[in-house]
């Protein structure tokens, strides 16, 4: 059995605060989907995110720079 969406969002904000950064959600622009970010803790975060697309294919710096995952869903509980 494969790792739940939640369990791996928890890894992530865990690798994340080892480190020194925080994790921050935003929804994706393309339809259903959450991106993942990864940032230090005093970054600021712009209002709008430029994602990957045919017109930007890295996305703007913010998204090349930072983005970490993207989740389908992302649940509020385990699931596995």
């Amino acid at each position: 059995m494969e790792t739940c969406n939640y369990c791996l969002y928890k890894g992530v904000k865990a690798r994340a605060k080892l480190e020194g950064k925080r994790v921050i959600k935003r929804q994706s622009k393309f339809g259903r989907g959450v991106n993942i970010y990864k940032i230090d803790m005093w970054e600021k975060v712009p209002d709008t995110i430029i994602e990957t697309c045919d017109s930007h294919p890295k996305g703007d710096d913010f998204h090349e720079k930072h983005f970490t995952a993207w989740f389908m869903c992302l649940p509020t509980s385990c699931a596995c």
